[in-house]
């Protein structure tokens, strides 16, 4: 390898600063303890939503989701029942390894999200577990997976992980042996392709961190205290978890050199959920939302098909299901012709508000509503304002976002109108906007805090490798991280198209069949 600049990225998917601090506390984290000692760590803002899709394209592009035009796995059509799955070729603008590859540089990326179809770039790309298919059709350039596993043997690209059959099948202490199954597969690819390959830009991703919380948060949340004895036994298994994980960011940081600046950042973290808040049911409830008197008829039609399919009936067999793989199924409940505003949730304290243009909405006295909701006397909705300013990329453009006070998950569905709006939960919870972020290499503040966005990350890589910033990005340098910052270099943004290698219409059964089995939809 030659010995220009390189960077190093380690993604820790749904990792917050909070966690991760006491682990590290605790000293289960002693490789990512002496990154943070030799840099500038802190608080990493994601984007509204902070889900999967929109945070990693954001740090993708440098841009808010309503400029890069990804928001979720699938997105819905607004005031339809239509929708759509999403990929990397849903993304508006370039990508950071887009840019490195046409600035000449050897970008090598593994297991990050919405990186299928990979572009056509002058580097390696491995996409992370929405990819459809486990073979070499689906990395770039084709035929490397052989020659990786030729050498390190199988290589993981995804198991069934949140599936919660296999959850409760193998239990915690299995979730994790699968767990660390794909990561030991997985670093030992990238070993191999760190070592082999020339490259300037490294990234390697790990999913696991963040598919772990969703099943067992509430055992190693800092701020909750009092666990029972059975508790605490299964907590042990996960600090040994979080022990392996940074000892494979150890066996990384063994294959780089101390010239080469390494950045380690989460695109959310966690929090527990105490309470769950139906926004659609309370719009309902207020006269907001009209529900659709079809939605009956659709759902028994729905049963009929499962049953005719189950049993292997001749009656309805070959038909489609109208609702039960649809991820958007809820919304078929609503009338959009006679209802004034509807709600887009994501199980997370954010929702977007949809408002009918056609009918005459009063939305300050919407909002005022909003704001005055409470739960057991206590008001649950912090805010309502606008998303993100500029111009939308896709039609998929909320006039408002809903945004409640932590420990309430926004859920989607529309119960019964006998139920409440609002009830508690147990030992639940979900992603949370802050995440975090530590940079470490020369030029780069020791034992320094900062706070940033997602978005900045962009810009601040392309400034550690000298490359020229596109004007048209939301994220700025992370200038506090530096011992000495001169300035950076600005260029109009190049919008020609991306090459990708082609994906067959197929994969979209497949990534949503996925994507339901993960328990997206």
């Amino acid at each position: 390898m030659n010995s220009t600049k390189k960077v190093m990225v380690i993604g820790l998917d749904g990792m917050s600063l909070s966690l991760t601090s006491h682990l590290i506390d605790l000293g289960i984290m002693p490789n990512l303890k002496a990154l943070f000692k030799r840099g500038t760590y802190g608080k990493l803002r994601s984007v509204i939503p902070p889900i999967t899709p929109a945070a990693w394209t954001s740090f993708q592009t440098g841009k808010y989701p309503n400029k890069h035009g990804v928001v979720n796995f699938f997105v819905e059509k607004p005031w339809t029942y239509e929708y759509e799955f999403t990929n990397s070729t849903c993304i508006v603008g370039k990508t950071l390894w887009k840019i490195l590859s046409d600035a000449d540089k050897k970008p090598i990326i593994v297991n990050v999200p919405l990186t299928y179809p990979p572009e056509a770039i002058n580097g390696i790309i491995i996409p992370g577990f929405d990819t459809p298919e486990t073979s070499d059709d689906c990395i770039h350039p084709r035929g490397l997976l052989k020659t990786i596993e030729n050498h390190i043997g199988r290589y993981d690209f995804y198991r069934m992980w949140w599936n919660d059959a296999v959850f409760k099948q193998n239990g915690l202490a299995g979730l994790i042996r699968e767990l660390l199954q794909i990561t030991d597969s997985q670093v030992e690819g990238v070993k191999f392709l760190m070592k082999e390959f020339d490259w300037n830009f490294f990234m390697y991703h790990f999913q696991v961190t963040d598919a772990l919380q969703h099943h067992a948060f509430h055992l190693i949340d800092p701020s909750r205290h009092g666990l029972d004895m059975a508790e605490k036994e299964q907590q042990k298994i996960i600090l040994e978890f979080y022990e392996n994980i940074d000892r494979k960011i150890g066996e990384l940081l063994e294959g780089i050199d101390r010239d080469t600046c390494v950045c380690v950042l989460s695109d959310h973290g966690f929090l527990s959920l105490h309470k769950a808040f139906y926004l659609n049911h309370w719009l309902y409830q207020q006269g907001y939302l009209v529900k659709n008197n079809r939605y009956f008829l659709i759902k028994q039609l729905d049963n009929l098909v499962h049953l005719s399919k189950k049993f292997k009936l001749p009656f309805l067999r070959n038909m489609k299901y109208p609702l039960r793989k649809n991820p958007i199924r809820t919304l078929r409940k609503i009338d959009y012709k006679r209802t004034q505003a509807y709600a887009y949730c994501y199980l997370v304290n954010y929702a977007f508000l949809f408002l009918n243009k056609n009918l005459k909405i009063n939305e300050e006295a919407l909002k005022k509503d909003l704001k005055e909701i409470q739960y057991n006397g206590e008001h649950i909705v912090r805010n309502v304002y606008r998303w993100y300013t500029g111009e939308a990329s896709s039609d998929f453009n909320p006039d408002l976002v809903v945004e409640c006070i932590e420990g309430y998950s926004i859920m989607q569905k529309i119960p019964s109108k006998k139920r409440p709006f609002a009830f508690d939960l147990s030992n639940d919870s979900n992603h949370a906007i802050n995440g975090m972020f530590c940079l470490a290499g020369s030029n780069i503040k020791k034992q320094h805090t900062a706070v940033a966005e997602i978005v900045d990350v962009f810009p601040t890589i392309l400034h550690l490798l000298d490359i020229p910033i596109p004007d048209d990005i939301d994220g700025t340098i992370i200038t506090d991280a530096f011992e000495s910052y001169e300035g950076t270099r600005y260029v109009t943004s190049d919008m020609s198209p991306t090459s990708y290698i082609e994906a067959g219409t197929e994969d979209f059964e497949k990534v949503a069949n996925r994507l339901k089995d993960l328990g997206y939809f």
